[in-house]
């Protein structure tokens, strides 16, 4: 996803092998243990009253054609109903106001409810969310930060709430863009750029914390990697814009004028926005996805050559690991800083600079194939980003690997070779073990990108090597299949490998250092 040293040290990779070839030209692509196995989740009255908060006729919508989900049985944490004004938004100010309709699906009483502001972080974000009021269930709260970084609020309750019961949270708040990177440590995911002008807007409104193992997750942000571990929702938003801005966002518009658009998400981890008013648009239907490009180039070429990546790179990964289910996706240029990428729920984007020099362009396949792999991996099956950030950020660079296997076989062999190479030179220092958690990489940019990008996807590539293409992708289909809209934990996708060939490979995932 977003990777400071990490993508340096990729594009450093990708220029070391670029630079001895021309740009590739995509072409046209011709179950767990028990332990593991997700439990459905039951059909219950608050499960019903959280369809009607965000009904199932508008949410299929979002779906591609012929996916039918059994929505009764989805693991949905709320409904998010989302009003969004950002006709101020030239000035990097935005306000919003929501009902967002929750499951306690704690199995427990629960005697308070956390809400994350993540934008309030100075790492990553760099800008400001307030939350001006809140009422759960019709009645007013007060509440407080319980992090330093001021990205977790927690309420009280007077009356703890019951297992299995649903629940209202009325918010107001408004929420300040930093404008033109004024700090080295902010990605530009939550952002106002002048230049083009484009308003990144990732997380922008409060997310009901995840509830895991007995608790609310209220861990801080961290300066690498990614910050959010979230439960899979349904979202209806409305967004009020300035006439000539167009909204690219998660999930597709269900009804649109030139000020407003009225857009639903289908299960989804968050709800990601980007507004430009110079926004150059194609797109093209592929097996009934609608995939559109949204970048600020006049290189129609080079526009085509982004969106033909996307579309061979959803057209591969369709057939290896299993379908994608969304109408849409869309790839998006945005100007970010110290990241080539980043992933949200249907949508792939890529860094602005990336199309504008000679090596950003030869990169631009490597940013785009990874993040459009990251709607299999990210967004579809999660996974905890904190404590296991090679689950999939690993396989996801493994899967970008296979768009090069397809589209250029000989620059896919020297990408292997360079990443091997690079691996080698930094473990003479000492090697370590793939599965560590983020904090563990702290102030470790360089380690951080080694070990979870580079070594993590040269792991896959030796297990495929070792079970052969046959028990290798059935493994990750059901892998897909049986964790979709949950979140899986290391050893979901370790053990189906292992059920795949009905081996042990136990030994094997302690010499890469995946399984302690």
């Amino acid at each position: 996803m977003r990777k400071t040293v990490a993508t340096s040290l990729l594009l450093l990779l990708w220029l070391s092998v670029a630079c001895r070839q021309t740009p590739p030209t995509p072409t046209p692509t011709a179950t767990p243990t028990a332990t593991n196995t997700p439990t459905p989740t039951p059909t219950s009255h608050a499960q019903t009253g959280l369809l009607a908060a965000c009904p199932v006729d508008e949410q299929q919508h979002a779906m591609r054609e012929g996916v039918a989900l059994a929505w009764e049985q989805l693991p949905l944490q709320a409904c998010y109903d989302l009003w969004l004004d950002l006709r101020s938004i030239e000035e990097g100010t935005y306000e919003g106001k929501g009902v967002i309709t929750f499951l306690n699906g704690s199995g427990a009483p629960l005697a308070d409810i956390v809400l994350r502001l993540y934008p309030n972080a100075d790492v990553i974000y760099g800008g400001a969310l307030e939350l001006l009021s809140v009422a759960v269930d019709g009645v007013n709260r007060s509440g407080e930060a319980i992090l330093d970084d001021g990205t977790a609020w927690r309420i009280p309750l007077d009356t703890p709430l019951a297992p299995d019961s649903l629940h209202t949270l009325h918010v107001t708040f408004r929420g300040t863009l930093p404008v033109d990177f004024p700090a080295d440590d902010i990605y530009g995911i939550f952002h106002l750029s002048r230049r083009e002008p484009i308003a990144a807007l990732a997380n922008w409104y409060p997310m009901l914390a995840a509830w895991r193992n007995g608790a609310w997750d209220v861990r801080p942000v961290y300066a690498e990697g990614d910050a959010v571990v979230s439960l899979t929702s349904l979202y209806r938003v409305q967004v009020e814009h300035p006439p000539e801005w167009q909204i690219v966002s998660t999930g597709v518009a269900l009804d649109e004028t030139p000020t407003k658009k009225v857009l639903v998400s289908g299960p989804a981890r968050d709800f990601t926005i980007l507004a430009s008013p110079a926004y150059r648009h194609h797109e093209q239907v592929v097996d009934g996805v609608r995939v559109h490009h949204w970048g600020f180039t006049d290189d129609t070429q080079l526009a085509e050559s982004a969106l033909r990546v996307a579309v061979d790179a959803l057209r591969l990964f369709d057939e290896r690991f299993g379908a994608y289910p969304y109408a849409e996706l869309d790839a998006a240029a945005m100007p970010m800083q110290a990241a080539a990428g980043v992933e949200y729920p249907g949508l792939a984007i890529a860094a602005q600079n990336l199309y504008e020099t000679e090596g950003g362009r030869r990169f631009l396949p490597v940013a785009l194939a990874h993040e459009v792999a990251h709607q299999w991996w990210y967004a579809v099956v999660g996974s905890d980003v904190l404590a296991a950030p090679w689950q999939d950020e690993a396989l996801t660079t493994f899967s970008s690997f296979l768009y090069f296997e397809v589209h250029d076989p000989s620059f896919y062999t020297q990408l292997l070779d360079v990443y091997r190479q690079r691996v080698e030179e930094f473990e003479a220092r000492g090697a370590e073990p793939i599965a560590q958690p983020l904090a563990a990489f702290e102030g470790r940019g360089e380690a951080y990108g080694v070990v979870v990008y580079l070594k993590g996807a040269l792991f896959f590539q030796a297990l495929r090597e070792r079970l052969g293409d046959e028990h290798f992708f059935a493994a990750l289909q059901t892998y897909y299949r049986e964790w979709q809209y949950r979140l899986a934990p290391p050893d979901a996708l370790l053990n189906a490998f292992e059920e795949a060939c009905a081996c042990s490979l136990d030994a094997f995932y302690r010499e890469w250092g995946v399984r302690q």
